[in-house]
C-alpha cells in the first residue's frame, strides 16, 4: 500500500473501534485493538501504548501486542519502558523515531501517554509528512477513548450518588447509610483514605475508618 492507502485503512479501522463499551477492561480492549490494527497496517512485529501521570517518574504499559495479537513478555516490555524512560520527551513534538520504534507522544489532563510500534521498511521508507499524519490519526483516536472512557466513569459515579442519596431517604439504619458512604467513596476516590468521625457507638465492619467523635481534640 502508498502512504494515502495505508492512512485510509488507518482510519477506517480506528472508526470501528470508536464504539467502546462502558467499563475498564474493555478500554484495555479497544487499546489493544487498536495496536494490533496499526501494526497490521503498517507491517511491524509489535506495538505498546504506555501512560504516565505528570508528576510521577516511569511509564506503565496498558496495551502491549505482538503481530500475532498476543501480549508481550516481560523482557520485552522491560526493554519497551527503558527505552520510554530514556527519551528526550517535548511536548512541542507529536512523534520520536528511535532504532527500533517509532513513538508518538500526547498529553491528555494530566497524564502523558506513547503510543509506539517496531519499525518496518514500510515506515522506514515514508517521509516526515507521513509520520506527522499516522500521528494525528492514533492521537486523535487516543484522545476520543479517553473521553468516552472518562465519560462512563462519570456517568458510574452521578449513579453512585444517586443510590447513596436513595439509602438517606429509605433508611433510618445509621450504620447502613455510614457504611454505604464510606463503599461509595472508597469506589469512587481509590486512592484517598476515608475516615468518618460519629457521635455514637459503632461497631460495623468498617471500624477502623468510622471513629468515634472526641470532644477533647
Amino acid at each position: 500500500m502508498n502512504q494515502q492507502e495505508v492512512l485510509r485503512e488507518l482510519k477506517g479501522r480506528l472508526f470501528e473501534l470508536t464504539h467502546v463499551n462502558d467499563n475498564a477492561e474493555s478500554l484495555r480492549q479497544t487499546l489493544d485493538k487498536m495496536v494490533q490494527s496499526i501494526i497490521s497496517i503498517l507491517e511491524s512485529s509489535s506495538g505498546f501504548i504506555a501512560l504516565k501521570a505528570r508528576e510521577l517518574y516511569g511509564y506503565k504499559l496498558i496495551a502491549s501486542v505482538n503481530k500475532k495479537g498476543n501480549q508481550s513478555n516481560d523482557k520485552g516490555e522491560k526493554e519497551v519502558l527503558d527505552l520510554l524512560n530514556s527519551l528526550p520527551l517535548h511536548t512541542q513534538q507529536s512523534y520520536y523515531v528511535t532504532d527500533s520504534y517509532i513513538v508518538m507522544a500526547l498529553t491528555i489532563e494530566h497524564y502523558h501517554c506513547l503510543f509506539g510500534i517496531e519499525r518496518t521498511n514500510l515506515v522506514k521508507g515514508n517521509s516526515n509528512s507521513f509520520l506527522t499524519e499516522l500521528s494525528k490519526q492514533c492521537i486523535a483516536f487516543l484522545k476520543k477513548v479517553y473521553a468516552h472512557y472518562q465519560t462512563s466513569i462519570d456517568k458510574a459515579r452521578y449513579k453512585e450518588l444517586y443510590e447513596l442519596t436513595e439509602a438517606f431517604n429509605r433508611s433510618m439504619n445509621m450504620d447502613y447509610i455510614l457504611e454505604k458512604v464510606i463503599s461509595v467513596l472508597e469506589g469512587m476516590y481509590s486512592t484517598y483514605q476515608h475516615k468518618i468521625y460519629v457521635a455514637h457507638d459503632y461497631r460495623g465492619r468498617y471500624i477502623d475508618k468510622i471513629l468515634p467523635l472526641s470532644y477533647d481534640d
